[in-house]
């Protein structure tokens, strides 16, 4: 948004080799050296630069043509002297949508009386309107002058998972987070409102978390006690736009400058800020919503219906109006329309669209905060609490943005929490889990089109075992149109013993690589079940069926090995001894620390393969329960370093060695032991191998390790006892365990 500091001229607009030219004056200085602006200016209509529509393509790929789109831009130069290399920005980040072509000519020596041109060239990365800009340097890099140019990328774009898996983004400090955004570059945003309601003797702030993984940053904007700042939006140029409740819109330019009041007139105050890629500026106003246009043009107000009052605003690229009270006026200053939703939804003041022009809007039902979807074909989809996942978030969310790749981010207000949704994001594993040969298991997998053209899907397995059994609606995969989603009902059938984990790639017609999503299967003889079966929990477990030793104990449903005591040990093994030449054994694992949400700290635990008899119990600490307990193969869940093996690893172990090193580092592997994640461990051995296999249920991060073992020669017999073992130290931790199968194949 440019109006408020740069003063307009009538338009100049012609036309060159077939490519439409912007004209723009520039005023320089006069210096014989160096340019400074005394007044820079972007006029016409309009006053921003539209590269029109252009396909999403794979890289280095020219079809579905157009592929990309380069425009010129003419600037007059009124003072000769020397220019520095112009900048093309995707919402201040180089090398993104918009890049800088060759052949531009604003740079170096430049004479009064002639012009100069800037190249630009748009190849979108992703669906929807894309913002940009063109800046004008001196030799110095300081911005003389900042163009506004946008476009549409047009494509489908697959999604997974609507509020399926999340995760927290590392911020060091929120306090009462309220607005969010995010960049094309993948930068966060967040208003930190520092209790707007309750406590005003801070200003608030806004916050970025850097996409390359940097530290969070603080931004040099300042809001006044009475005026704490609640929305946030990003220009094409970088400029970073806050609703400063009931004091304005302000603005950060991003070429350093300082703040600015945007000029809106009879503004009583919204909770969010719109910006789209002309530059124009919506605000939800209570019983109207203001545009302020980004050609220079008059403030316009959409009036909404009398019982309709809004605080929060969107807008899609066809200028279409948004209200988080859940109404769309339509491009043009068109009759508002109201949108369907549940009875006794009640929203908090945030909306968004994507590319799909699904909007989604914060809000709750009765206690239950939520983020509500509203696809533009079908019915409501409601996004669960997080409440009802973790038990602790209370809300409201009162900041909703969707990312670039179609994820959805909210502001968790009470507990300080930065949420995402990954929609984008593919499930990392499906499992069909075990069966005999002849039997079938099925397992649904829902695609999203969140893109803005017909998607096209096409299955392929790495195993003939797996295949689509069905699909809703029928044969959808072929065409999955823009906002809608299809269902595969995918089977598992297997014709042969063992362990069968496949692959499934989703080829599309889209720019992106293809999702690849591992398949996991196990298949058993006919009349094979699991020799142990405490599925889903421990519920039907006895004394005679699992011995308990040291500080182990049933805790509700689950067998916990360690309850957070210092210098404890723990074992469970099943009391009858099983055959261990070939097997699959399958549990599940929830790790914490001192209090009911603190991360765990030490030491960790060992599934154990034993002959020492089912009362074997090692030694606490970094033995883990497990060091000290002969003729035995251990894996290891290592949650400390105690002798480098690291904070977060794992390993094997025989004939109870101190488990410590050697050790396999979970680091960067997506498996973070003290994440108080519920995982998924599946061990598989073929007689050679033993493989483990680790899924984080929430993120469904994935990893696998195979460990050659002879474990019949190894712990000096046929069948042995099977189990867990735990131990703490100085520092603690609780195991949890539930849904613990082994079968022999």
């Amino acid at each position: 948004m440019k109006l408020h500091r740069l003063p307009r001229f009538p338009a100049s607009e012609s036309h060159f080799d077939a490519v439409r030219i912007l004209k723009t004056a520039i005023l320089l200085c006069a210096a014989p050296i160096a340019l400074s602006a005394q007044t820079v200016t972007f006029s016409g209509a309009p006053a921003a630069v539209n590269f029109g529509n252009v396909n999403l393509c794979a890289a280095g790929k020219s079809i579905p043509a157009p592929c990309s789109e380069t425009r010129t831009l003419i600037y007059n130069v009124t003072g000769s002297g020397n220019l520095g290399a112009p900048r093309v920005v995707t919402q201040g980040s180089p090398g993104l949508d918009f890049t800088l072509a060759t052949g531009s000519t604003c740079q170096g020596t430049v004479t009064e009386g002639t012009t100069c041109k800037v190249n630009a060239t748009f190849t979108p990365l992703y669906a929807g309107e894309r913002p940009g800009a063109v800046e004008i340097t001196d030799e110095s890099g300081n911005i003389l002058a900042t163009t506004l140019i946008y476009g549409v990328g047009k494509g489908p774009q697959i999604a997974f998972q609507r509020g399926g898996a999340i995760a927290f983004l590392p911020f060091s400090v929120v306090s009462q987070p309220w607005g969010i955004t995010v960049d094309t570059a993948g930068n966060v945003f967040v208003v930190n409102s520092y209790n707007l309601f309750y406590n005003n003797t801070q200003s608030g702030q806004v916050v970025e978390l850097p996409a390359h993984g940097g530290p969070q940053i603080t931004l040099p904007i300042t809001f006044d006690t009475s005026n704490p700042p609640t929305g946030i939006a990003v220009d094409g140029a970088g400029d970073v736009l806050v609703a400063n409740f009931k004091a304005g819109i302000t603005d950060l330019p991003a070429n350093g400058g300082d703040q600015l009041t945007l000029p809106f007139t009879g503004f009583s105050g919204s909770n969010t800020v719109a910006v789209n890629g002309p530059g124009d500026v919506f605000v939800a106003n209570g019983a109207d919503i203001l545009e302020l246009p980004g050609n220079g043009n008059p403030q316009i107000a959409f009036d909404l219906p009398a019982h309709a009052s809004a605080s929060g605003a969107a807008v899609d690229p066809a200028g279409n109006i948004f209200t988080d009270s859940l109404y769309e006026i339509p491009a043009g200053a068109g009759t508002p329309i109201s949108f369907p939703i549940g009875a006794g939804f009640q929203g908090s003041g945030t909306v968004a669209v994507d590319a799909a022009d699904d909007l989604f809007v914060t809000g709750a039902y009765g206690d239950l905060p939520v983020v509500e979807e509203l696809p533009v074909i079908g019915s409501p989809i409601t996004t669960p609490s997080l409440s009802n996942i973790f038990g602790y978030l209370n809300g409201p969310y009162l900041g909703l943005a969707v990312g670039p790749a179609g994820d959805v981010f909210v502001t968790d207000y009470y507990d300080n929490e930065i949420v995402e949704f990954l929609r984008a994001q593919p499930p990392a594993t499906l499992d069909f889990g075990t069966l005999a040969i002849g039997g079938t298991s099925t397992v649904p997998l829902t695609i999203s089109n969140i893109g803005n053209q017909t998607l096209a899907v096409t299955p392929l397995f790495s195993r003939s075992s797996f295949k689509v059994l069905s699909q809703s609606p029928a044969s959808c995969l072929a065409a999955v149109l823009s906002g809608e989603t299809c269902t595969a009902q995918l089977e598992f059938a297997p014709t042969t013993v063992g362990v069968q984990n496949g692959t499934l790639t989703l080829r599309t017609n889209g720019s992106a690589n293809p999702p690849i999503i591992t398949l996991l299967g196990t298949s058993t003889a006919v009349g094979r079940t699991p020799v142990i079966n405490f599925s889903p929990d421990f519920s039907n477990a006895t004394a005679s069926s699992v011995q308990t030793n040291g500080h182990t104990a049933l805790d509700g449903l689950c067998r916990m090995l360690t309850d957070c005591g210092q210098y404890e040990t723990g074992s469970a093994f099943f009391t009858t001894p099983v055959n261990i030449h070939s097997f699959i054994t399958h549990f599940l694992f929830f790790l914490s620390g001192a209090g009911q949400y603190d991360a765990p700290v030490a030491d960790g635990f060992t599934f154990t393969i034993q002959r020492d008899g089912k009362t074997a119990l090692g030694r606490h600490g970094e033995g883990l329960g497990y060091e000290g307990i002969g003729k035995s193969v251990a894996i290891k869940f290592d949650l400390y370093n105690n002798a480098g093996e690291g904070p977060d690893s794992t390993g094997l172990y025989v004939d109870g060695a101190l488990p410590t090193t050697p050790a396999v580092d979970l680091t960067g592997t997506g498996i973070d032991l003290h994440s108080y994640d519920t995982f998924d461990a599946q061990i598989a051995y073929d007689g050679t191998n033993l493989e483990l296999t680790l899924t984080d249920t929430l993120t469904q991060a994935v990893w696998s390790h195979a460990f050659p073992v002879d474990i019949p020669s190894t712990v000096g017999g046929d069948t042995a006892y099977v189990g867990f073992t735990a131990g703490t130290g100085e520092n603690i931790a609780s195991q949890l365990l539930f849904n613990w199968t082994f079968t022999n194949p």
